[in-house]
């Protein structure tokens, strides 16, 4: 079939030159910017969700979640729990260990810093909601929020067409330390500031009260909301000074008063503690450390993100091209004003020190400075896509050349041909590696926060210690006694092992107390730290767990409750030793059904394994969690207590040593004299009966 070029060029330049197109075009670009990002944001945030039985960052989860409690049930710090740890937490110590565990410990059971966050929480707790459940919908719904905040900013700084190329790009931009896909109230925070900065772009009579209002919001969900909203009036006035009414002064000035309100208030009120103590530096530390150290941490945030877009010169050169090509007059002004705004407190946020967490303020300002710098890149892309089309209309209005036509290549058309295919290239390749670098690391992360602290907690074992007797408890690790304080043991006496052991004071609270009834820790097939939570034991493709039976097992079976999340896959079963280097044999092989979960019985009545055997998932298998182990089906604990078995876990590199589990009552406190009974193990964690 015969081309018929002029009309092909006809309609062509037609379509290039309808203003309804360009206008759709635009329109278009930005929808799907949103809907990838937000895609993009929510999945970090969901698929955690989805495949985890605790909530994401188990450790910080709870200490917003002990907040909103307090809240709901003991708003003065008043009660059993808290007078305790009060005591415990601010007795002077000459140890620099000590004196920051208990700091760190003070700061996340007493400092109300977030008090709008915890309300939230509060308010779907009281209407019939789990805490975890709470805290999940607070997370899915925050990103979402965040998301549109974003997209509605860049869309008032830049545009549609260049606020979608802009998503599309910060969709896959990755921000250390604080990502996007952390919903805490530091992001929330962000968010609601970047929908008031978009508000006042607009530039419309009711920007004062949206000014009052989101200020009262900001100082209330976190501290970093008092420079938000301190950054909202600046705009306000950068943008409207040529027209501020007498209404528009008294409004900023009572946004102004609520700030400095907000920074007043802890000096006037003692409870609920509203203020944060003096971070406790480490030995041989300075400001000027600190301020070395900040400069450094930024410095590594910033380099971080030009690499995504082709390393320092590259990032500045796309930055300026997309500050030049802003038009004049009202958006440019818009666009200056907010960079010297962002800009100006991206620097101020250096000034503050915290010897443990170097640039921590800088590490939250950055995030929407980078966003700001990546409107202004694709907005310099936007404008080379307008040139490229510019540029092809201009073709097909001269009618298309013969590219080997030396004086067509060497005229303005072809040296701008020529330009904007380099930059073009340039501009593919930077593009790509930005999306393919940027997912790698959000895949990264994402995975991380999907196995790490996946702890199950059982949120019931709180109600036991209450139904048993509320005498004072001994935690001997965070996570746990944030989960028994959401679930109503602020009630009871709280003694915190890590602020006491090795001190004089461990003596009076823990030896000496006659009070002391019970004991809460993590079980001890829970890896763990004092500060975080922890994951479970599990069987895995290479790695081998052995079980050791005592001689005076009376049992003719084992039990062991087994949970398989994936596919159908197979455990095989094999003598514990093998001699002479043989290949070990295997005596049974486990069937496990894909996502079940249930007690597994294993007959070890066969001379091979009467004393012991070993499990090992086959190659390929999924994980294999191990939840439980009895020796009589009937009893109500999980775990057998003081019945002599040993579990030995060993890994698939024989460089790494082993690591072997007892379930000995006498090993899960440092105090031999002491006689405990397990009460409750359902869950990750174990309530003791200390009985003296």
């Amino acid at each position: 079939m015969k081309i018929n070029a002029p009309h092909v060029r006809t309609l062509s330049l037609r379509f290039l030159s309808n203003p309804n197109i360009i206008r759709w075009g635009k329109r278009l670009l930005f929808a799907i910017g949103v809907l990838l990002f937000t895609f993009v944001q929510l999945m970090m945030v969901v698929l955690p969700i989805r495949n985890r039985t605790a909530p994401v960052e188990t450790d910080d989860a709870y200490t917003y979640i002990v907040k909103a409690a307090q809240m709901q049930g003991c708003f003065l710090q008043n009660c059993p729990a808290l007078n305790d740890l009060r005591q415990q937490l601010t007795a002077p110590s000459e140890k620099p260990n000590m004196t920051w565990i208990r700091y760190r410990e003070y700061v996340r059971a007493f400092s109300i810093y977030h008090p709008l966050h915890s309300l939230i929480l509060a308010g779907l707790h009281t209407a019939g909601l789990s805490w975890e459940v709470s805290y999940n919908i607070v997370e899915i719904l925050g990103s979402l929020f965040l998301s549109l905040a974003i997209s509605y900013w860049l869309y008032r700084l830049f545009g549609p067409g260049p606020a979608g190329v802009a998503l599309l790009l910060v969709a896959f931009t990755p921000f250390p330390g604080q990502g996007l896909h952390y919903v805490v109230p530091s992001n929330l925070a962000l968010g609601i500031g970047m929908l008031t900065w978009g508000s006042l772009l607009k530039r419309d009579d009711r920007s004062r009260r949206i000014i009052v209002a989101s200020t009262l919001v900001l100082i209330l969900i976190h501290p970093i909301g008092r420079l938000y909203a301190l950054l909202s009036v600046l705009l306000f006035v950068l943008l409207n000074v040529k027209q501020m009414k007498r209404a528009d002064w008294q409004m900023m000035g009572l946004s102004l008063f609520m700030i400095v309100m907000a920074f007043l208030l802890p000096l006037i009120i003692s409870r609920p503690e509203l203020s944060f103590p003096a971070d406790p530096p480490p030995p041989d530390w300075n400001r000027w450390t600190g301020y070395y150290n900040n400069i450094t941490q930024a410095v590594s945030y910033i380099t971080s993100w030009m690499r995504l877009y082709g390393g320092f010169l590259m990032a500045l050169l796309l930055i300026f091209i997309g500050l030049a090509s802003l038009p004049p007059f009202e958006q440019r002004t818009r666009v200056v004003s907010m960079g010297v705004l962002l800009g100006g407190l991206l620097g101020a946020s250096l000034l503050q020190v915290l010897p443990r967490y170097p640039a921590e303020a800088f590490s939250r300002v950055w995030i929407p400075f980078a966003i700001f710098l990546t409107g202004l890149i694709a907005h310099g892309i936007w404008r080379w896509a307008a040139a490229v089309v510019h540029w092809i209309r201009q073709a097909l209005e001269n009618g298309l050349q013969d590219f080997r036509d030396e004086r067509w290549i060497l005229s303005m058309l072809g040296w701008a041909g020529v330009l904007l295919l380099v930059f073009g290239l340039i501009l593919a390749r930077n593009s790509l590696n930005h999306v393919l670098e940027g997912q790698r690391i959000l895949r990264e992360t994402t995975t991380i926060m999907i196995n790490s602290q996946d702890s199950r907690l059982d949120a019931d074992q709180a109600s036991v210690l209450l139904r048993e007797g509320c005498e004072d408890v001994l935690y001997m690790f965070e996570v746990p006694m944030h989960l028994y304080f959401a679930q109503g043991a602020l009630a009871c006496g709280a003694i915190y092992h890590p602020a006491l052991e090795g001190t004089p004071e461990e003596t009076q609270w823990i030896q000496d107390n006659q009070n002391l009834g019970y004991v809460v820790t993590w079980n001890p097939t829970i890896r763990a730290s004092v500060t975080t939570g922890g994951n479970p034991l599990v069987l895995e493709a290479g790695k081998s767990l052995e079980f050791y039976i005592p001689e005076d097992w009376t049992s003719q079976q084992i039990y062991i409750y087994l949970e398989n999340t994936g596919g159908e896959t197979r455990l095989n079963l094999s003598p514990l030793l093998v001699e002479g280097g043989e290949k070990r044999k295997i005596l049974e092989r486990i069937s496990i059904p894909a996502d079940w979960s249930g007690w597994q019985a294993i007959d070890i009545t066969a001379v091979e394994i009467a004393r012991g055997f070993t499990l090992e998932a086959v190659r390929g298998s999924n994980e294999i969690f191990l939840r439980g182990i009895k020796s009589d089906p009937d009893t109500p604990r999980n775990w057998p207590w003081d019945e002599g078995l040993t579990l030995v876990q060993r890994p698939s590199n024989p460089d790494v040593e082993a690591t072997e589990i007892n379930f000995n009552t006498a090993s899960l406190v440092p105090y031999s004299d002491w006689s405990l009974t397990v009460v409750e193990d359902q869950g990750d964690t174990v309530l003791v009966k200390v009985d003296r």
